[in-house]
C-alpha cells in the first residue's frame, strides 16, 4: 500500500492545515513538486500533469483579470488601452503550479505575460482545479530586465515574443 501524501492547504500551519491528498496523486492528475537545494518534496505545492487549456474564448476574462490585478497592485498604470483595445492573451499564458485552498479543493495557478505601455507585467491568476473556473485571486508583478530575480520571466517574455513573430 503506497504511503499517504499529506498536503497543506490554505494558509500554511503544520498543526492544523494538513490532509490526506493521496487520491489526487494516485489518479494521475497531479504529481509531487520538488523545491530548494538540495531538492525537497513540497507539502504546499504540486504540479498538474495536464494543465487545463487556455482558449481564445477566455480572452475577455483574461483581459478583465489582468485589468483588475493591475488596478489593484499598480494603480498608477493606465489600463485604458488594455480594456478598449484588448490584445489576444490566450497564447501569453503559462501554467505555474497548483496547491490546495481547502481539503480536496485544488487550485491551479497560471502566469499571464503582458506588455503594457512599454512595461512588462506577470499577472498570476487562479483556476478551480476541478471545474477550470477562474477564481477571484490574482496579482500583478512588474518585471525588470535588470533584476536577477526576474531572469526567468524575462526569458519567457522573449520566448513568447519570438513565437508571436513566427505566427505572423
Amino acid at each position: 500500500m503506497p504511503a499517504k501524501v499529506m498536503m497543506n492547504y490554505g494558509l500554511w500551519s503544520p498543526e492544523d492545515n494538513r490532509f490526506d491528498a493521496s487520491r489526487w496523486f494516485d489518479s494521475g492528475m497531479y504529481r509531487r513538486r520538488s523545491i530548494g537545494t538540495p531538492p525537497e518534496v513540497s507539502a504546499d505545492t504540486m504540479l498538474r500533469n495536464k494543465p487545463l487549456p487556455i482558449t481564445r474564448d477566455m480572452n475577455e476574462d483574461l483581459v478583465a483579470t489582468a485589468g483588475v490585478a493591475l488596478e489593484y497592485d499598480f494603480p498608477g498604470v493606465n489600463t485604458d488601452s488594455l480594456i478598449s483595445h484588448p490584445p489576444q492573451l490566450n497564447q501569453r499564458v503559462r501554467y505555474w503550479l497548483s496547491k490546495f485552498d481547502k481539503p480536496d479543493k485544488p487550485v491551479d495557478l497560471y502566469n499571464l505575460f503582458l506588455e503594457l505601455e512599454g512595461q512588462r507585467f506577470v499577472i498570476t491568476f487562479s483556476r478551480d482545479g476541478q471545474t477550470g473556473n477562474l477564481i477571484d485571486s490574482n496579482s500583478a508583478r512588474l518585471i525588470s530586465v535588470d533584476q536577477q530575480a526576474d531572469a526567468e520571466y524575462v526569458q519567457i517574455f522573449n520566448e513568447l515574443d519570438e513565437a508571436e513573430r513566427r505566427r505572423r
